[in-house]
């Protein structure tokens, strides 16, 4: 993420009202990409169960367990992304390329154990 701060920051200190617009709508996308795609995604699953006459009971249930695995994903892993981003960004700049694997092995531990209880 630092890398593209880094290009955001070169998009910004140029002048000029498309310059602008350009830096504001690369922002958005990163920002919102993953949200996009996933929501992109179940248009497109909510489609194909129409085409397929899936019962309107089943389709209901699929999109309240898509959402609501979705918000208590993002609810779970918050906080903890903001930690380990950081941290990898550190180890990439400090070439210690081997200690990146077990953090997110030792994440994905603390993180499947705390949303093991609500589930």
């Amino acid at each position: 993420m630092a890398g593209i701060g880094f290009e955001l920051k070169k998009l910004f200190k140029e002048k000029g009202l498309f310059s602008n617009i350009r830096a504001y709508l690369y922002s958005i996308l990163v920002s919102l990409g993953p949200f996009i795609l996933c929501t992109l995604m179940i248009v497109a699953i909510q489609l194909l169960l129409v085409f397929m006459d899936v019962p309107v009971g089943q389709k209901e249930l699929f999109i309240a367990t898509v959402i609501y695995a979705f918000i208590f994903a993002q609810i779970f892993t918050s906080g903890f992304t903001m930690i380990v981003t950081r941290f990898v960004s550190d180890m990439l700049y400090s070439k210690k390329l081997d200690r990146i694997l077990p953090s997110l092995y030792g994440i994905m531990i603390i993180v499947v154990i705390l949303s093991a209880i609500p589930a």
